[in-house]
């Protein structure tokens, strides 16, 4: 089903791999300036909560690009209470993203942001959301407008 929604539109490409889908548009992938293809040298996190690995990141790729602080505030115990822990070296945030859904297993990311060559003001530019209730209906619920 994956697969027949993506073919709709020729500018994206689907794979699967360790349990996870990937929906991408290759020349985004290749676009320097997007900030979902700034690497990180060294991106670590141990036994944390899926939205705290979130915040870590999004506050390294802040600081990688520049920008003069990362703040914001996290609700606690919106998640289960599986931990991640991941340490990736020279790996891209989308790759980032992944494997920290993919680690969850219970979980899909999205981009948020239009502009993804600089960093935004008063937003992020993904965000994760939990496979359960409510969100597990939104998502499908996308997909399946996607398919028509």
């Amino acid at each position: 089903m994956v697969e027949a929604i993506v073919r709709q539109d020729p500018q994206y490409r689907v794979t699967f791999s360790n349990g996870l889908v990937d929906i991408f548009s290759p020349r985004a992938r290749e676009d320097r300036s997007n900030l979902l293809n700034k690497v990180l040298k060294d991106f670590s996190v141990t036994e944390m909560e899926t939205r705290e690995a979130d915040f870590q990141l999004f506050c390294a790729v802040a600081q990688a690009a520049g920008s003069q602080g990362c703040a914001g505030s996290l609700a606690g115990g919106q998640w289960e209470p599986l931990r991640i822990t991941l340490h990736l070296q020279n790996a891209r945030t989308y790759e980032i993203l992944n494997a920290i859904v993919a680690q969850n297993g219970r979980a899909i990311w999205t981009v948020t942001a239009s502009n993804l060559a600089s960093f935004p003001q008063s937003s992020g530019l993904w965000y994760i959301y939990p496979l359960q209730e409510p969100f597990k209906r939104a998502v499908s619920e996308r997909l399946v407008r996607m398919a028509q």
